[in-house]
């Protein structure tokens, strides 16, 4: 708000604005254990705290960071995806790059590995033991992969389901008309799938549906 950030206790009429550092624009993850925020700003990804001051600076390469996220296990590493996905250390101030070509990566909650897409109609895995990256679903004969559509995914409560949403795009047709250099246009049409993968049997539900944000209730109910 007014780049500040907007404090409300539940419960409280009262609200707080505290200054935020004037470079830091768009915030990609928030620690409640570490009570620090990660921000995209004008020169890279910083650490701020809640009082709005810059901690640290990632050292990253320059690009457009699209996602962050804080280890569950309260240790000082976070992922950021910045033109592939990095591992951020704290305390170190160092990166390390793990994937050349991710986006949205989400954490699991054993911290083992993390998942994140390459385009709308993927979901991959990056194993820590292994550092090896494994495709878990694909959507196939895609034309033009394009990353609109993508968002992190989401582990239920319990840990045994995960919830994202897939963008197949395929090709309907071919114009009559010709674009302005003269060749025909192909025409695309988009199925948007909600999924819901049982990480322990391997299966998977999906319905129509678009998914912009999915959470999950404490029961693990999709919502």
């Amino acid at each position: 708000i007014e780049h500040q950030l907007f404090v409300l206790k539940p419960g409280e009429q009262s609200y707080a604005l505290r200054p935020l550092c004037r470079d830091a624009y768009r915030p990609l993850a928030f620690s409640q254990t570490h009570r620090q925020m990660i921000f995209a700003g004008a020169d890279g990804v910083y650490l701020v705290g809640l009082d709005g001051r810059r901690i640290l600076s990632a050292p990253l390469p320059t690009g457009r960071a699209d996602g962050a996220c804080f280890a569950p296990d309260g240790s000082p590493r976070v992922l950021i995806s910045c033109e592939g996905v990095y591992l951020w250390d704290l305390e170190s101030n160092r990166c390390e790059r793990l994937v050349r070509a991710g986006h949205c990566p989400v954490w699991s909650a054993e911290g083992a590995g993390f998942w994140f897409r390459c385009c709308s109609s993927d979901l991959q895995y990056y194993d820590f033991n292994e550092a090896t990256v494994s495709p878990l679903v694909t959507v196939k004969f895609q034309h033009q992969p394009e990353l609109w559509n993508a968002r992190g995914a989401v582990q239920s409560p319990c840990g045994r389901y995960l919830a994202f949403g897939l963008t197949g795009k395929r090709l309907r047709g071919v114009s009559r008309k010709q674009n302005a250099s003269g060749s025909i246009e192909r025409v695309y049409a988009k199925e948007h799938r909600i999924v819901v993968m049982d990480l322990t049997c391997r299966e998977l539900w999906h319905a129509a549906g678009q998914a912009n944000q999915l959470t999950w209730a404490a029961s693990s109910v999709l919502g």
